[in-house]
């Protein structure tokens, strides 16, 4: 039997995980949600995880502020694979999937635990953030593509 989990970081690095074990997980920053983020940049019913026969899939809920799956820009629900990292305003998601309660993802399955805490970058490589940087949405706060007055690409 397949399991599967969400590994939340919250902006303060504190780490939390949530076993999917039912077939339609909310998340958002009401109570009412399975999994609760108290986070001002996120919806009341921001996001779902659906579990379908083969397998898991990541659904925005027309939040203002989007989601992110692995750095892109979510516009219809896709399918999660093992590592994948699902971004929720400052909160960072991390899926994970396994065949029983405590198995390891193989290395094959993932990169190495740490490897996948930022937002592609172009070449599809994974760069961490500078100690100190906030990612939001896909770019560190205060990078051009944030400032007002500047030039930006769309």
């Amino acid at each position: 039997m397949l399991t599967a989990e969400i590994s939340v970081q919250a902006a303060d690095g504190s780490r939390e995980r949530f076993p999917l074990l039912k077939e339609r997980i909310t998340i958002g920053r009401s109570r009412e949600s399975d999994i609760f983020l108290p986070d001002q940049w996120l919806s009341r019913q921001h996001a779902e995880i659906r579990q379908k026969p083969d397998g898991f899939y990541v659904n925005d809920l027309g939040s203002k502020n989007g989601t992110l799956l692995n750095g892109g820009r979510l516009t219809e629900e896709q399918r999660l694979r093992a590592g994948d990292i699902i971004t929720l305003g400052e909160h960072i998601l991390t899926f994970s999937l396994g065949g029983e309660p405590g198995d390891e993802e193989t290395e094959a399955d993932s990169d190495p635990i740490g490897t996948r805490s930022a937002p592609l970058r172009r070449g599809g490589r994974i760069r961490p953030p500078a100690t100190g940087t906030r990612w939001r949405f896909g770019t560190a706060a205060g990078s051009p593509r944030r400032q007002a007055g500047r030039d930006s690409r769309p």
